[in-house]
């Protein structure tokens, strides 16, 4: 649940007080940006992979689509087209990479 939430960047904040779990949308975007700054192809490539196969959610992964690789690219487009029947929802990886 942990993995999800913070996909969906929810910061999380236990009160053991009255046994509540808070959520608050939108967590720390700017330190998210960047801890990506610095991201390698690769591990751009892996993460998005990851995140493209639990969630299918497109605007998860746009975060690190100016680091991926075009292979990487590739990769999380064929993922996301499969999870989506509609052709309409598709997308195409030429429109993704860097020239």
């Amino acid at each position: 649940m942990d993995e999800l939430l913070e996909y969906m960047h929810f910061k999380v904040e236990l009160n053991n007080k009255d046994n509540a779990v808070y959520l608050t949308m939108g967590q720390d975007n700017q330190q998210n940006a960047e801890a990506i700054s610095g991201i390698s192809a690769n591990e751009a490539d892996a993460k998005a992979i990851d995140t493209i196969q639990k969630t299918g959610n497109w605007g998860y992964i746009e975060k690190y689509i100016p680091h991926m690789s075009a292979d990487g690219i590739k990769q999380v487009v064929d993922i996301y087209n499969s999870k989506h029947s509609n052709p309409s929802e598709h997308k195409n990886a030429s429109d993704y990479i860097k020239n």
